[in-house]
Formats: structure tokens, C-alpha cells, sequence
């Protein structure tokens, strides 16, 4: 059992992705610069090729969550979906405020040329073709088709937009992630190349450091009001949510992890219905770690790089895109980043070396984003919970 288990892991994306960071550590410097060009122009066009697709994935993902959502039952749906959005929006802003307070601390003794290397290593080509739309449209596009099917019965569309939803679900698992680490490998070894790995870790630790102490306490303090400010039961409700965590961590989809998370929720609860009702819709939309991780690696970048703290206004804006994109990432390993990529650069303006730091920082800690956005999900399912029932609207409890 231990040595199928060991296997297990070796094939995991976490596991192949620290190995990538290890062996660029350790063998990087002995690869040629052909070598290295070679790999890089792999990951370059990858990136490319996936930014055509972007504006498909995220319309298929976020529609097809507003036809499923249709039939759930609308008014603990209409609830459900309050308590997501105020609680993103709280994480986001809380994780926006940590991160400003920590800036200087952050970037403490950071030398910004070294980021920004004058050794420039190019592909040896690109295929330099625009997205046909922006995500921004796409999104607004998304949701209105979405409000209007949510009244408007037609099969023949809801069906369309289910198979094109599996089909981008099938690209994504089959042909993108199975090539993150290669992906990963070509901008590791051209940082490496450049002279800016060493200083992009040495400068991040301490953002990796904030962010999982962040999480920690954050979803401490979920469970600690969801448990009516009482320590035993806090440590009880995290005791029973413990196996979605660490499922989460190991598949790096939230998606993956609904039944653990709803059979955790059962536990907490004694609602299964309630349980089976919010967790996919939860796995779908509400994302603490994302939360918590992008705001801070976003902070943090712009500065190291040009110097601006982000203004706080433009942040919200930027928030308000990002939680509504963050639907597209659901249940895939590494999508968050994938999906918040136009958003980065449309809104936070972010040029091709932020995007490829974010995105490298983003995949390395996405486990541990993964697994904070199911212990989210469970704390606010206890939450709903005992909303619902101060209301009147709560299920019997179950034995």
C-alpha cells in the first residue's frame, strides 16, 4: 500500500513541480543556452497558444455554472451566492490591506535589476496572434446569457454549453496541464539563465510566508465564528475537515475534492442536503487561498517591479473581475492563474516578465491555495447553515 502510495505522489503536480524547482536549481546552470532557448520557446508558445484560448474556457465554465445553477433551490441559492460574494470580496480586501501593510517588509533589501536582468534570452520564435476578444467582454457576455437562461428554458442551448463545457474540461486536463511542468521548466531555466532566480526566491520568501500564515489565520477565524466563538468546537469542525484539506492539496482541484468536502460539511453540519446543495457551488466560486494569494503576489510584483503601490480603487476593480473569472478555475490544477492572466494584464497592467514571476509563484503555491479554498468552503457551509436556520429555512437535522 506504502509503495503504490509513494507512486502516487511521484505522478502528482505538486510532486513534479517542486522536483522541476529542484532540478533547475541544481542542474540548471550545466544546460546550454540552444538548451535553454529551446525548452523556453516550448513554454512561450504554450502560453500563446493558450491565451487563444482563453476567452472559450472562460465562457463555457462561467455560463455553464449559471444553467446548473438554475436548478438548485433559488432562494438558498440566492443566499448561498450573497455569502460567497461577501466573503471573496472580505478575504480580498483583507489579503489587499496584509499585503500594503507588509509591502516594505516584503520588498526589504530587494534590488529591482536584478529582476529585470540585462542577459535577455528570447524564443526562437512566436506566433504573435491576439486574442479575437477580451475576457473583460467575455465575462459580461457570460453573465448575461446566464441571468436570461436562468428564466428562459432552451434545452438545445443548455445542452450545447454543457458538452462545450466537458470538451474545454477535456483540452484542459488532457492537453495543458499534463504540460504545466514543462511549462514551468522553460521559465525557471530562462530565469536561471538570466541570473534572476536565485533573487526572484530570495525575494518572494517572505510573500510565501505571509500568504500561508495569512490562511492560516484567516481560516482559523472562519471556523472560530462559525462554531459561535467556542475553541472546542472550532478544533472539532477543523478535526472533520481535515481529509478535504489534505485531498485538495494532493489533486490541486477543488472539483475533485467536492465529495470529501461535502461529507466533511455532513459531519459539521448534520445536513447532508444542505452539504450536496452548496459544496459544488462553493468548489465553483468560493476561493479564500485565491483570494488571499493573488492580491498579496499581485501587490508585491507590481512594486518590485516598477516601484507604484497598487491604489486601492483600482484594486477593486480589479477584484470584481477577479472574483467573476475565478469561476472559468474550478476544478482545474494551476487554472486559477491561467484564467486571472488577461485580468493581470488588462486592468493591473502587468507586462510578459510580471506575468511569467506570477505565474511561476502562483503554480508553486497552488496546492496550499487549492486546499485553503476547501477548508473555506466547509467553514462557510457551517456558516449558511446556522443562518438558515436562524431564518426558519434550515433542514431537520439528520441522524
Amino acid at each position: 500500500m506504502l509503495k503504490k502510495l509513494n507512486w502516487k505522489i511521484i505522478f502528482t503536480l505538486p510532486f513534479q513541480l517542486i522536483t522541476v524547482i529542484f532540478f533547475v536549481i541544481f542542474f540548471g546552470k550545466y544546460f546550454g543556452q540552444d538548451t535553454i532557448r529551446t525548452i523556453y520557446t516550448f513554454s512561450f508558445l504554450f502560453k500563446e497558444i493558450l491565451g487563444l484560448f482563453l476567452p472559450v474556457m472562460v465562457f463555457a465554465f462561467i455560463l455553464g455554472g449559471f444553467l446548473s445553477y438554475k436548478k438548485r433551490a433559488p432562494i438558498v441559492l440566492f443566499i448561498l451566492l450573497a455569502f460567497i460574494i461577501i466573503s471573496n470580496f472580505l478575504v480580498s480586501t483583507a489579503s489587499f490591506f496584509v499585503g500594503k501593510s507588509f509591502l516594505s517588509f516584503l520588498t526589504e533589501g530587494v534590488n529591482t535589476s536584478n529582476l529585470i536582468s540585462g542577459k535577455v534570452l528570447l524564443p526562437w520564435f512566436s506566433i504573435n496572434i491576439p486574442p479575437f476578444v477580451g475576457a473583460d467582454k467575455v465575462i459580461l457576455l457570460a453573465l448575461g446569457l446566464g441571468v436570461l437562461f436562468s428564466f428562459v428554458n432552451f434545452p438545445i442551448f443548455n445542452r450545447f454549453i454543457f458538452k462545450l463545457k466537458k470538451l474545454v474540461e477535456f483540452i484542459l486536463l488532457k492537453c495543458f496541464i499534463p504540460f504545466l511542468p514543462l511549462y514551468v521548466l522553460g521559465f525557471l531555466l530562462k530565469m536561471s539563465f538570466e541570473g534572476t532566480l536565485s533573487s526572484l526566491f530570495g525575494s518572494f520568501g517572505k510573500a510565501f510566508l505571509l500568504i500561508f500564515s495569512f490562511q492560516a489565520i484567516y481560516l482559523f477565524l472562519m471556523y472560530f465564528v462559525s462554531s459561535g466563538f467556542k475553541l472546542r468546537k472550532t478544533f472539532e469542525y477543523i478535526k472533520n475537515t481535515l481529509p478535504s484539506y489534505v485531498t485538495a492539496f494532493s489533486t490541486m482541484s477543488s472539483a475533485v475534492t467536492i465529495p470529501v468536502t461535502a461529507h466533511a460539511a455532513t459531519k459539521n453540519t448534520k445536513n447532508s442536503k444542505l452539504s450536496y446543495l452548496a459544496t459544488p457551488i462553493l468548489a465553483n466560486a468560493h476561493l479564500v487561498g485565491d483570494a488571499i494569494t493573488v492580491p498579496i503576489l499581485s501587490l508585491v510584483t507590481i512594486y518590485m517591479f516598477t516601484f507604484v503601490q497598487l491604489d486601492f480603487f483600482i484594486f477593486i476593480k480589479f477584484v470584481l473581475y477577479f472574483c467573476l473569472t475565478m469561476l472559468a478555475a474550478a476544478g482545474i490544477p494551476g487554472g486559477g492563474i491561467i484564467v486571472i492572466i488577461p485580468i493581470l494584464q488588462s486592468i493591473l497592467g502587468f507586462d510578459a516578465a510580471m506575468i511569467s514571476v506570477m505565474t511561476t509563484l502562483y503554480l508553486l503555491q497552488d496546492a496550499f491555495g487549492t486546499a485553503c479554498n476547501v477548508m473555506g468552503d466547509g467553514a462557510l457551509t457551517i456558516i449558511l447553515d446556522k443562518f438558515l436556520k436562524k431564518i426558519g429555512l434550515r433542514e431537520k437535522k439528520e441522524e
